[in-house]
């Protein structure tokens, strides 16, 4: 062998040996790697593609992805579209898993109770909760038990979880307490109940003397049961406790005094009321209904005109300082007054 083919024979050989060790070195090409469908959707969730969001998650669970939350977010997806068999249906299967952590575990406990509700299903929707609250030390929950208890009409175990919640957090708003029992009251006078409805309107009152809704039903129950002294008594002292948005309560009352007598005497604790609370839209409007019945037409305009500087939106003012303008053949002022509400009108929607 010469040695130019001598020198090449080995130089070939050199060459094939280095391909060799790059291959060898490199290994065999990986696949590319598959896309994570979960980590998809949940960016999808933070920006708000709800609709990718739920593909991403349908595309995870069938490559295979058994994450509990992956199931969780699919089934509150589904909820939120509206497809409230399908959501609960999901979750309900998480129930039997057994590798589920406390929190998903708790997790889906809560949502069942959202799938119940968006079913029309409180009954359902409260069993959930309460084996939530079974072992647990969250008044959240028996709150939130009494809530659900209330609309399903149990009210003995409404009253319970609520107790039960105040008894957890020692800085539970009595006010807050009142206002819940008198709705139950309430909702059990509508029904027709008005001894069981005495009692909570009672209780309502003993955390908090001035609670409206508490007042005024009181004073419905002495009235209906032939009581006009008994009803006096809540409705004025309602009216003296605050600023009410509901005018109820003035009507009622001039109807009890007319009822005992003492009609002449509304117009003093108006007044009264006024002296305290100058700038009380419904006790000024309550004012000028009774100065329009005695034909003070004066002293009505005044007042109507003083609670629209106070409201000057407050469509009941405008209309009975309307009607009373109206009446005097006042057609300029009404022209006018008319001019600034709907002003108003524009700037409140203006500002919406």
């Amino acid at each position: 062998m010469s040695t130019d083919s001598s020198v090449f024979f080995w130089l070939g050989i050199l060459v094939v040996a280095a391909l060799f060790l790059v291959a060898i070195s490199r290994g065999s090409r990986r696949p590319a790697a598959r896309p994570d469908s979960y980590a998809t959707a949940l960016t999808q969730i933070v920006n708000d593609d709800w609709d990718g969001a739920l593909a991403s998650l349908r595309h995870a669970i069938q490559a295979g992805n058994t994450s509990a939350d992956a199931y969780i977010k699919l089934g509150s997806l589904l909820l939120r579209r509206g497809e409230h068999n399908a959501a609960f249906q999901i979750h309900q299967t998480l129930t039997v898993r057994t590798d589920l952590s406390p929190d998903e575990r708790d997790t889906v406990m809560r949502c069942l109770v959202a799938d119940y509700r968006a079913m029309g299903r409180p009954a359902d929707a409260l069993r959930i909760l309460q084996q939530i609250a079974q072992g647990g030390r969250d008044p959240r929950v028996h709150r939130e038990i009494a809530r659900e208890a209330l609309q399903s009409g149990q009210y003995d175990t409404a009253e319970r979880a609520l107790r039960e919640g105040q008894r957890l957090d020692g800085t539970t708003d009595r006010a807050e307490v009142a206002r819940f029992l008198a709705e139950i009251g309430d909702r059990l006078l509508q029904g027709g109940r008005p001894g069981e409805a005495r009692r909570y309107l009672q209780d309502a009152l003993k955390e908090h003397g001035q609670s409206e809704l508490a007042l005024l039903r009181m004073g419905d129950v002495a009235y209906a049961e032939g009581d006009p002294e008994s009803a006096l008594f809540y409705w004025q002292k309602l009216a003296f406790a605050g600023p009410t948005a509901d005018p109820e309560v003035y009507e009622r009352l001039e109807r009890v005094y007319f009822d005992l007598g003492k009609f002449g005497e509304i117009e003093r604790v108006y007044a009264q009321i006024l002296e305290k609370r100058p700038r009380d839209v419904q006790v000024l409007l309550a004012s000028a209904r009774i100065a329009t019945k005695k034909g003070e037409m004066d002293e009505s305009e005044r007042l109507l005109r003083q609670a629209l500087d106070v409201a000057p939106a407050s469509r009941r003012a405008f209309h009975m300082l309307a009607s009373l303008l109206l009446e005097q053949g006042k057609t300029q002022e009404v022209r006018t007054l008319i001019d600034a509400h709907l002003e108003t009108c524009r700037e409140n929607g203006a500002k919406a």
